[in-house]
């Protein structure tokens, strides 16, 4: 049996739902097994400090010569940290973002400091992850490693709208994530909503989430008509995503959370559409201004129904950059490179 080069403790994989399980997936997949997988919560206990037990999981890969692939700075890295300077295995570290906003106090900083400084190698999901990482480890050499994107088949919108009953002449809009208020879906509620009032527009939301009842909330409130389709499997996603006009999530920051880069809007790119995002964290590195798609201030009821106007209004330029987006996305984000980009720099 081939012995896989790196070992992955995440918190985060499929079946479950989330930004990192998706990236630490697709990594996987494109390794063709040279990452193993463990789920950490296996190994921890219901008590604090939980993470104590993966210590020993990790150490005890030292005989296997792995090196040990994390994603969650906070516990896992923390074990990583303490396994290392007993003897085990060498590992490397991925930020995502929120696990730097988490390490304001003071042990936290010191914690960080301590991970990175025995860090074989240090990524970051994105730019603007980097430079907040570079805040707090000003000397750290950290490689940006965003995420990539599987192609799919593409369905023309006529037949994709067509398996959905959806009419061939309505205007689309969709936005896709876990409902949580930084993903900033309300603030696109109240920009249909807007919209509505004077022209006919689909506003269809895939997700769910914690923050759903809330959203709801605002559904009524502002008179929207929106279509909630809450967790879909991967086929009926592509098939509105093929139908759609435009995508939009435009993400905020809310405290220490922030979007890392957003895997979302590069399979928006996919189904040849423009996305509209919020001007945070790595958000406008996922999507250029004005060639792959508009960035708009997140807090602004205003400048989203701005931006959602300007794109149904005018399909020379949402079909432009739609295509733009549709072919960086094919161009510059293939899991392959970013699997060559890590044991490159390993």
């Amino acid at each position: 049996m081939k012995m896989s080069k790196f070992c992955l403790f995440t918190l985060e994989y499929p079946p479950d739902i989330g930004g990192i399980g998706c990236y630490v997936h697709a990594f996987v997949e494109e390794s063709h097994g040279e990452i193993e997988v463990v789920l950490a919560k296996k190994y921890m206990w219901d008590w604090w400090p939980s993470w104590v037990p993966l210590i020993w999981e990790i150490w005890k890969r030292r005989t296997k010569k792995q090196i040990i692939f994390i994603h969650h700075v906070f516990p896992i890295g923390t074990a990583a940290w303490i396994s290392r300077i007993c003897g085990g295995p060498e590992y490397v570290i991925v930020f995502h973002g929120l696990d730097i906003r988490l390490s304001g106090g003071r042990w936290k900083k010191f914690l960080l400091k301590q991970l990175s400084k025995n860090a074989h190698a240090i990524f970051s999901a994105s730019n603007a992850v980097r430079q907040d990482a570079l805040q707090l480890i000003p000397r750290a050499h950290i490689t940006v490693l965003t995420p990539g994107v599987t192609p799919f088949s593409l369905m023309e919108k006529k037949n994709a709208r067509e398996k959905l009953g959806l009419s061939q002449d309505e205007k689309i809009i969709v936005s896709i994530a876990r409902l949580i208020t930084r993903k900033g879906i309300d603030k696109a509620i109240e920009a249909v909503a807007d919209i509505q009032k004077i022209t006919k527009v689909t506003y269809c939301i895939l997700g769910d989430g914690p923050d759903r009842e809330r959203l709801q909330d605002i559904e009524k409130k502002t008179g929207a008509h929106l279509t909630w389709l809450g967790r879909v499997d991967n086929e009926t996603k592509k098939l509105w995503l093929c139908s759609a006009d435009m995508f939009i999530l435009p993400v905020r920051d809310t405290g220490l959370d922030v979007e890392g880069f957003g895997i979302v809007y590069l399979e928006a790119a996919l189904a040849r559409m423009p996305s509209i995002a919020g001007k945070s964290g790595g958000a406008s590195e996922a999507v250029l201004d004005g060639v792959t798609g508009l960035t708009v201030d997140p807090n602004s009821v205003i400048d989203i129904s701005s931006a959602i106007r300007t794109l149904l209004q005018d399909e020379n330029l949402r079909v432009r950059l739609g295509m733009n987006a549709y072919e960086r996305a094919q161009k510059d984000f293939t899991w392959k490179e970013r699997w060559e980009l890590l044991q490159k720099c390993i």
